[in-house]
């Protein structure tokens, strides 16, 4: 049995990789103006009660977060890293197909169900070989799993919601508190006790965060001036960090791609063993990835 070829990792052309970096440049201006505005339009001031017993840590804020401005930011994100997919689509495209393309039918796949995936695969058949439609097919969403475990449909769907829907609506909340150390006046009992409350506050306006009640006034308590905001969007599935997802969708932006282009040079490169589907297969709305 002879031993299978395992060809070199490919790599992504300037014109892709110039995309992500695009992509990911709006990330990190995005999280510079979230830093920036914490630092210049808010403040942290405490307030103690006259008995000493009760403490509320209050964020004031001096300037709203200009949040459709971030909404943009966010979508320019989402379509750079989005469109470099399609970019790296367009050359396989090129690079293989002998015949005239029609630009409508190229698109990088990303298929929720079987029929979905068999539409893309009729399109874009006369276009690429066998080798990479099945190496792009591992990746795809339907096939996958575990939920969560690809990004390909979130950064797809928040692509479309910015180019025919609106700009995203991004939600500005404070994260933490950084540190809150106290002593009790005695042991913690009965009749000696705190109640702490914390709650999400508009960033528009600020408000209480943190409210710490004691049923004596404690020896002492330091309260820290420092806290981080986060911002965040909402979809069907809940609310999502907006930098952490934006990084998720960076790495995948390049991963895929790379997945499909390996898998298809390995098939190349062992004389096509893969059984190619046919156009009426009916296999992939159950038969899922491993």
């Amino acid at each position: 049995m002879s031993t299978p070829i395992r060809p070199p990792m490919p790599e992504l052309s300037r014109s892709v990789k110039a995309k992500v970096q695009r992509g990911i440049l709006h990330i990190d201006t995005l999280e510079a103006a979230v830093i920036d505005w914490a630092k210049n339009g808010t403040h942290v001031v405490h307030h103690t009660s006259r008995d000493g017993r009760t403490f509320e840590v209050e964020l004031r804020v001096s300037s709203p977060p200009p949040i459709d401005e971030w909404g943009t930011m966010f979508g320019d994100a989402i379509h750079n890293l989005r469109s470099a997919l399609d970019a790296w689509m367009w050359e396989k495209a090129n690079e293989l197909s002998s015949v005239p393309i029609n630009p409508h039918d190229v698109q990088f796949p990303v298929s929720k169900d079987g029929d979905a995936w068999r539409k893309w695969r009729r399109r874009m058949k006369p276009y690429i070989d066998e080798a990479l439609i099945q190496g792009l097919r591992v990746s795809q969403p339907h096939l996958v799993t575990v939920e969560g475990q690809n990004a390909l449909l979130g950064l797809h769907n928040l692509d479309n919601i910015d180019k025919h829907r609106a700009f995203h609506d991004i939600r500005v909340l404070p994260k933490a508190v950084d540190k809150i150390n106290f002593t009790l006046n005695g042991p913690r009992g009965p009749g000696n006790d705190f109640r702490l409350e914390s709650g999400v506050i508009p960033a528009e306006t600020g408000g209480v965060l943190l409210k710490i009640e004691f049923d004596k006034p404690p020896l002492d308590i330091e309260l820290s001036k420092h806290f981080t905001w986060e911002t965040a969007f909402e979809t069907d599935a809940g609310i999502h960090n907006t930098s952490e997802s934006l990084r998720v969708f960076a790495k995948a932006a390049q991963r895929y791609p790379l997945i499909a282009e390996y898998k298809a040079a390995e098939i190349r490169a062992n004389g096509g063993s893969e059984v190619p589907e046919s156009d009426d297969d009916t296999t992939d709305d159950d038969d899922r990835e491993k």
